[in-house]
């Protein structure tokens, strides 16, 4: 967003996942450029919902129900996901704003398939009053990609066709490891818990507030003076659990980047272009030719801007 309104800016360089770099490169101008410190920096959740485990099903998927099926993307996708979603008339979403545009997706009156992260479909749902008899649970990853309607169950498919909400099956592989005894036991200690929604649904419901990075942050910067004196450096689960591949990024590589920008010398791996796939383990890059690239971003466009538009509108900021 901030490519999209600063034109005067020609170079952008992320330090963070691969699929955030390149929310940037499918909102920019032509001319600028966005640059990453390391392209094999990824997401277990993101690692689970690739292209080629998600378009088999959304194939099945409209070939069933045409147009009255309609996909909201997790920001946590590749920009070829992204633009299935706005090929759908669908959106992407933050955890900041999942509840919004969940709520818009609803008054749709379709049948919403959200990928990736099926627990925070799944809380976001909830709180805008769905049931969870009226979610079905997609497996994730390739064995998502194996599962045909044509091979189900007769008790599967009506469970589907009843659906109101089709959630693809991946996870965080930091949040999950919170469990509803970690937040009994803090709670147990005095403590006020709160948690992401990337948990599960009985870690969130059991929690004393639940909500994205940014009210996290907000919660722990607007607490009473004195308040958060007793807390320790511990997160939830007393364990270490940081992301291993989102750690990938650390100063040494922004140094570096920036120091090969400066000389002209920035390897073109670190280039960010959109649909572009990195291999997290290889840091093999598949990229598009340009008249594919145009085309995912033409629609992943569409749902990125469609979920500003909502956000925007729903924080009374004139669009």
């Amino acid at each position: 967003r901030q490519a999209f309104l600063h034109p005067e800016v020609s170079i952008f360089v992320e330090s963070a996942v691969h699929f955030m770099a390149e929310t940037i490169a499918l909102l920019k101008h032509p001319h600028q450029e966005v640059w990453i410190t390391n392209p094999k920096s990824g997401c277990t959740m993101e690692a689970q919902a690739k292209e080629d485990m998600v378009s088999p099903v959304c194939e099945d998927l409209l070939e069933r129900y045409g147009d009255d099926l309609l996909m909201v993307c997790y920001m946590n996708t590749s920009g070829r996901l992204k633009a299935i979603a706005g090929k759908t008339g669908g959106a992407v979403c933050t955890s900041s704003n999942a509840s919004v545009i969940m709520q818009w997706a609803r008054a749709q009156k379709k049948k919403i398939f959200f990928v990736p992260d099926r627990h925070l479909g799944e809380n976001s749902a909830k709180s805008i009053g769905m049931s969870r008899d009226s979610m079905f649970i997609w497996p994730a990853g390739f064995q998502g990609s194996q599962l045909h309607i044509a091979g189900m169950s007769e008790k599967e498919r009506e469970a589907l066709d009843r659906s109101e909400l089709i959630l693809w099956g991946s996870f965080c592989g930091v949040h999950t490891i919170f469990q509803p005894r970690h937040v009994t036991y803090w709670q147990n200690q005095g403590y006020r818990v709160l948690v992401h929604p990337e948990c599960t649904n009985e870690v969130v419901s059991m929690s004393d507030g639940a909500g994205s990075t940014n009210y996290l942050w907000e919660q722990v910067m607007t607490a009473p003076r004195g308040s958060l004196a007793d807390i320790r450096d511990a997160n939830l689960s007393s364990v270490g659990c940081g992301c291993a591949t989102m750690s990938r990024n650390d100063p040494p590589h922004l140094v570096a980047i920036l120091d090969l920008l400066r000389q002209g010398k920035a390897p073109q791996i670190n280039r960010v272009l959109s649909g572009d796939i990195v291999h997290e383990t290889t840091g093999i890059c598949e990229r598009l030719d340009i008249h594919s690239r145009d085309e995912i971003t033409k629609y992943a466009r569409l749902a990125l801007e469609k979920m500003i538009e909502l956000t925007e509108a729903s924080h009374g900021i004139s669009v």
